[in-house]
């Protein structure tokens, strides 16, 4: 299966979301309404044999990464930034990552 990024906010954040965000006429009216798109989302592309990754958003840190990468805070934008996120992830999961045979070789 493919995995692929998603950007997740919790109920608490989606209002300030609604107030940050460039492309607010496009987007959801209400928390519920977002997540109900969300997991229709997410189910499709399961049925297509890709993996969802709900990413928790922490919206100062979202804001910064536009204005870092000079970009406006839309759904494309907020994509980049999943995509961004889940490479930030991998990169720690690798470093973290131990060969145990190496590693406990010195054990034995």
């Amino acid at each position: 299966m493919i995995p692929v990024a998603a950007c997740f906010y919790t109920r608490e954040d989606y209002g300030k979301l609604l107030e940050i965000s460039d492309d607010r006429k496009e987007m959801c009216d209400t928390y519920e309404d977002w997540l109900v798109q969300f997991m229709k989302m997410k189910t499709g592309l399961e049925q297509e044999g890709i993996v969802v990754k709900p990413l928790p958003v922490k919206l100062d840190a979202l804001q910064e990464f536009c204005k870092k990468n000079n970009l406006k805070n839309t759904g494309e934008a907020r994509s980049r930034y999943a995509s961004f996120l889940s490479s930030q992830m991998g990169e720690i999961n690798r470093a973290l990552r131990i060969d145990t045979d190496n590693d406990l070789a010195g054990f034995n």
